[in-house]
């Protein structure tokens, strides 16, 4: 995966990170069914993909370093 593919998907989870924040924070500000209802299914949903998208990353950017194993090698004996 190039880098630009990786930061575009770092970038990705940052918007969605802010508009999930949006959605929290407009449940706390005006605290009537509808904002709740959307916070807690539409706010947290986009939360979590945004979550995905950047351990994802993370996990790529430790592989590219060597710091995780990757697909094809194996675990050093103990």
């Amino acid at each position: 995966m190039s880098e630009d593919r990786l930061i575009r998907r770092v970038r990705w989870a940052c918007w969605l990170s802010l508009v999930s924040l949006a959605f929290m924070v407009w449940s706390l500000v005006h605290p009537r069914p509808i904002p709740v209802i959307a916070a807690m299914s539409v706010g947290q949903g986009l939360g979590t993909i945004a979550l995905v998208l950047y351990g994802w990353a993370v996990a790529i950017d430790l592989r590219r370093r060597k710091v995780l194993p990757g697909r094809d090698s194996s675990l050093p004996p103990d």
